[in-house]
């Protein structure tokens, strides 16, 4: 995985830590916890677009040395 990759998460549990107290802001603090658990399922999805890129890679060549 790449590091731009968990940049985005980071910087939201920077701005939760910083803005988003819960008690006295829960709307910054629920923004940017589910900023974060956004940029979390965008990380998991291009783990997925990768191994699928890898396999389908893997077919083609198979197919193309037949």
């Amino acid at each position: 995985m790449h590091s731009t990759e968990k940049l985005a998460e980071a910087c939201f549990a920077e701005n939760v830590n910083i803005f988003g107290d819960a008690q006295t802001q829960p709307e910054k603090h629920n923004l940017y916890k589910g900023l974060m658990a956004l940029s979390k399922v965008l990380e998991e999805v291009l783990q997925s677009q990768r191994r699928l890129e890898q396999q389908l890679n893997v077919v083609v060549q198979a197919l193309r040395s037949r």
